[in-house]
């Protein structure tokens, strides 16, 4: 996900005109039109080949109409090519010429007269996108030292942990007893303004008096973490393995209603920036997890860890 385009309305509006213009030009292509405006007999093959690609000019036509619904949540990546042409002014020329001069054109009705004061507003409307979107030069005798202190600001993009939060953990014992390993599900949310990435797994967790388990592997294949977008909700999966002695005496617990607790105080997971890897903040984790079956149910429970002086 990095480098991740978000899709947005551009998209949605270029689908929108493109797939008109579809519904517009193939079925006169297909001789239907002419044939329809001369009052000719069609026959059902004419009617079958042009419904069908019709069908192909609605297919856009309609996922563009219900974009927020059809798009995929976490396409970016697929969908950033679509975007990139969907927000370039030369696209929309390209499909409004089509539109303007194809479906007269393929009618076959349209004077020469006509077709040519077509060419000409098309020629008109070319010359005003050129002024209103051709790129102007910034002034260079002010701003040339100046440019390289603002790129170098935009590639050492700060975040605070205290833009992080874990809002809840959950443990997965399905596999403990006959595979000896655990799962950790951390949901948690990015508030720090920027597209940020899990880049690194330091420590260990613990468990029992003192006992440090080898470390987790942070399983990616579950959940993507290596571009997560701002304000968005994100998923980091932990894969425990655990010594088999220590895994049958946590399922026996288990399933004589007991507890078990683990800590995750010396257990490091850094989230930084997309664009600075150089920065990295530790994820707020939990100080640790109780795990415990109630009736069919695992439940996970959270421990807090508060320390203070107490005085007359």
């Amino acid at each position: 996900m990095a480098d991740q385009i978000p899709p947005t309305k551009a998209s949605a509006k270029l689908l929108d005109y493109v797939g008109l213009g579809l519904v517009l030009m193939l079925m006169p292509i297909e001789a239907i039109g002419p044939d329809f405006i001369n009052q000719k007999q069609i026959s059902t093959e004419e009617w079958l080949r042009a419904g069908f690609l019709v069908f192909c000019g609605l297919v856009p036509l309609a996922v563009g109409i219900w974009w927020e619904n059809v798009k995929p949540g976490s396409g970016g990546v697929r969908l950033a090519p679509l975007e990139a042409i969907a927000r370039n002014p030369l696209t929309w020329l390209i499909v409004t010429g089509v539109i303007v001069l194809g479906v007269p054109a393929a009618i076959g009705r349209t004077s020469p007269t006509t077709f040519a004061g077509l060419i000409i507003a098309f020629a008109v409307m070319v010359g005003l996108m050129w002024v209103f979107f051709r790129p102007v030069a910034a002034p260079v005798s002010v701003q040339k030292e100046a440019q390289p202190a603002a790129a170098a600001e935009k590639t050492e993009t700060a975040i605070s942990a205290d833009a992080l939060y874990v809002g809840n953990m959950h443990a997965s014992t399905t596999s403990l007893a006959a595979e000896f390993f655990i799962d950790i599900e951390i949901r948690a949310f990015n508030g720090t303004g920027t597209a940020v990435a899990v880049t690194e797994l330091q420590g260990s967790i613990k468990t029992g008096p003192n006992v440090a388990l080898p470390p987790p592997r942070i399983k990616e294949e579950v959940f993507r973490v290596r571009s997560i977008q701002r304000a968005a909700e994100f998923y980091v999966t932990l894969e425990q393995h655990i010594p088999r002695a220590i895994a049958e005496r946590m399922a026996q617990a288990i399933d004589a209603g007991d507890s078990v607790g683990m800590e995750l105080n010396d257990l490091n997971i850094f989230v930084s920036p997309t664009d600075n890897h150089n920065q990295k903040v530790r994820l707020p984790l939990w100080n640790g997890i109780t795990i415990r079956k109630y009736q069919d149910y695992i439940v996970t429970g959270r421990i807090i860890q508060a320390s203070g002086r107490i005085g007359r």
